[in-house]
């Protein structure tokens, strides 16, 4: 029947894709498994979510079929709720596409998640932070650059202990008292080779993120510090790789975490 037809079609793709290594072949691959409605598919096609060469094309296809199983109100698997995290969360993604994504999320959050069809890597939380501050006396905190940001003056940094974390988050209030204020964590994400990561961050309140001197994110919120509303899919470069983190404080509590997961 058509459902052993789509398993056979499946399996050959999965079989497939092991050979897959050129950028436009995964193109190629990506672009048939678009013309599919098994929703089977989002199982192939998520490995590729967080692969840098194709990763807007294959979040494009994840969020088509999720869309479709939502439209069919059909549970939405966990790899696919992944995969819209990460079209939200990218400045890059088509507004259209990032309203409805959300759309989906918000309707996914008040359901019964899915049973996981595939193991997603488990993401560590980070530790080994370096941190500079308090800096204040900018109108604008979140849009003023200071110092570890331009690197126009001397920056006097420390390392980071246990003694700063409240469990897995690092609670600045615990040093640095007062409000309207900014600090600066950074550290350092070796890799023997070019390979994508998925960085999972919570702050109270605004934050910014560089990887290697570029902007790779940035939210002016006032909010409680949860590791995981923010998720991030960095492409690390061979050799060692520079993560600065702008942590801004407005009133009450203040704080930051995050988890690290880098692809196999």
């Amino acid at each position: 029947g058509k459902e052993q037809n789509a398993n056979k079609a499946l399996k050959w793709l999965k079989d497939g894709r092991e050979l897959v290594q050129r950028a436009e072949d995964k193109r190629l691959l990506i672009a048939g498994t678009d013309r599919g409605k098994n929703h089977k598919l989002i199982e192939l096609i998520y490995g590729y979510t967080e692969d840098a060469e194709v990763s807007a094309e294959a979040r494009l296809v994840v969020f088509k079929m999720a869309d479709l199983l939502h439209r069919r109100k059909r549970p939405v698997p966990a790899e696919a709720i992944t995969a819209l995290k990460l079209i939200v969360a990218d400045p890059a993604s088509d507004a259209a596409t990032v309203k409805r994504s959300k759309e989906i999320l918000e309707k996914a959050a008040s359901t019964k998640a899915p049973k996981k069809r595939i193991a997603e890597k488990k993401a560590d939380i980070m530790r080994n932070w370096q941190l500079a501050g308090p800096f204040s006396g900018a109108e604008k905190l979140f849009l003023h650059a200071f110092i570890p940001e331009t690197a126009a003056g001397e920056v006097t940094w420390r390392e980071v202990t246990d003694a700063d974390f409240s469990g897995d988050q690092i609670d600045f209030m615990k040093t640095m008292k007062g409000a309207n204020r900014v600090a600066y964590v950074k550290t350092v994400i070796p890799t023997k080779r070019a390979r994508t990561a998925r960085l999972e961050l919570g702050s109270d309140d605004g934050v910014k993120v560089w990887l290697n001197g570029t902007l790779v994110h940035e939210k002016d919120a006032r909010r409680e510090c949860k590791i995981g509303d923010d998720v991030l899919s960095l492409s690390l470069v061979e050799g060692q790789n520079q993560l600065l983190v702008k942590v801004v404080q407005y009133a009450g509590n203040w704080g930051f975490g995050a988890r690290l997961a880098l692809t196999p």
